[in-house]
């Protein structure tokens, strides 16, 4: 259940709003990043996933094997970028723009290892959200926190992912957003 729920366009959508509440106080904004991480962050992958589902191009739920996860990584990295330019055009916040950029790059290893081994997304969404958010107010949130290890134990308990591979996700999604956005705010803004 925590698995299902969870999925890694559940996080994008929650860290999008959760931020945009935070930084954002044009309200016409709020709705506009709200409203393209429901469409380029969940249901554009959504709606990719179970045509593939359909298709048989992806076994099962839970994309248990690691070829299958290719195709869905390449077309959300495209979703990914596809927000940025009206963020830019419209205005919006730089925030929000280098967080699709985080995305994509995170998204685009994620790709890449898999290649070679499978690591959970599950956890890299999570910790791309914990990063983001901690980054922003400075402190962990507990919460975020505790969903990951939640999400973590049952990713294992499922044998979708071993330890390694959901540290492995973690630690990626938390070090790329974290560092990134301390880079950016550092040395380019």
């Amino acid at each position: 259940m925590i698995s299902t729920l969870f999925v890694p366009p559940t996080f994008t959508v929650f860290v999008f709003t959760y931020c945009a509440f935070i930084i954002e106080i044009n309200v016409v904004n709020q709705v506009f990043i709200v409203g393209n991480s429901l469409i380029f962050g969940l249901i554009l992958p959504v709606i990719v996933f179970f045509s593939m589902r359909k298709e048989k191009r992806i076994s099962d739920i839970d994309t248990s094997i690691k070829e299958e996860r290719n195709a869905p990584y390449l077309l959300n990295s495209i979703f990914c970028i596809a927000p940025i330019p009206s963020f830019l055009i419209l205005g919006v916040n730089y925030f929000f723009s280098l967080l699709w950029i985080i995305f994509f790059i995170n998204t685009l290893i994620l790709y890449l290892i898999n290649k070679r081994w499978k690591i959970s997304a599950h956890l890299l969404g999570a910790a791309i959200s914990l990063g983001a958010i901690m980054f922003l107010e400075g402190n962990p949130n507990y919460f975020l926190l505790g969903l990951i290890f939640m999400i973590a134990w049952a990713r294992i308990k499922l044998k979708i992912h071993d330890f390694a591979q959901v540290i492995a996700g973690a630690l990626l999604g938390f070090s790329i957003t974290f560092a990134s956005l301390i880079i950016f705010y550092k040395y380019i803004i």
